[in-house]
C-alpha cells in the first residue's frame, strides 16, 4: 500500500487532471453556465481534496492520516476501533460517504456535549438541533452542490483504493520472482 505521502500525490495530480474534465461536464454535460460550472468545479476539486487529505479510508489505522485532525483526532478513535482496515467500510469507493456521516454524527455529539454543557449555565440553545436543521434545509434545498461534494468525496475513495489495489499487485508480482 501506497505511504501518505505517494497518496497525497495522487490526490494532487488526480485533481489536476479532473479539473478540465469536470468543468466541460458540467459546462457542456449539465448545461450549466460559466461561472456555476466555475464553482461546481471548485467544489468538486475541493472536495476530492479533503476526502484525500482529511477523509482518507486510511482513516481505520494510527498514522499520519489522523494526525492531521490535530486536537479533533479522538473523535476517529472510535472508528479506528470499530472499522478493520481494507474493510468494505473503509475501502469500498464509497466509504467516503461513510466517512462524511461518520464525522456529521461526531460534529453534532460534541454540539450536543456544547448544548447540554450551557444548560447547565442557563443557557437554552440547542446547538445540535441547529446544526441538524441547517443539514436538512442544505439537503432539501441545495442538492446540486451537495451532490458534487458527494462525488469528490466518492472520486477521492475510488482513486485511494485504486492506487492501494496496483501497489499491491505490484508488490505480489515482484515478491514471487524474489527468493528468501
Amino acid at each position: 500500500m501506497p505511504s501518505a505521502t505517494t497518496h497525497d500525490r495522487i490526490a494532487l495530480i488526480a485533481a489536476a487532471a479532473l479539473t478540465v474534465p469536470t468543468y466541460v461536464i458540467l459546462h457542456s454535460g449539465f448545461q450549466q453556465d460559466p461561472t456555476t460550472a466555475y464553482q461546481g468545479t471548485l467544489l468538486v476539486i475541493g472536495s476530492h481534496l479533503v476526502g484525500s487529505w482529511w477523509l482518507s479510508p486510511d482513516l481505520d489505522i494510527d498514522g499520519s492520516i489522523d494526525d492531521r485532525w490535530g486536537p479533533l483526532r479522538p473523535i476517529w478513535l472510535p472508528y479506528m476501533k470499530l472499522v478493520p482496515h481494507r474493510h468494505f467500510v473503509s475501502h469500498s469507493g464509497i466509504s467516503g460517504l461513510f466517512r462524511l456521516i461518520y464525522l456529521l454524527l461526531m460534529i453534532a455529539g460534541l454540539l450536543f456535549l456544547i448544548s447540554m454543557a450551557g444548560m447547565l449555565v442557563g443557557a437554552r440553545l440547542s446547538y445540535h438541533t441547529m446544526f441538524f436543521d441547517w443539514l436538512w434545509d442544505a439537503f432539501q434545498n441545495q442538492s446540486s452542490p451537495l451532490i458534487l461534494l458527494m462525488v469528490g468525496v466518492v472520486i477521492s475513495d475510488i482513486i485511494h483504493v485504486a492506487a492501494d489495489l496496483i501497489d499491491t499487485r505490484r508488490k505480489r508480482m515482484f515478491r514471487g520472482g524474489r527468493r528468501r
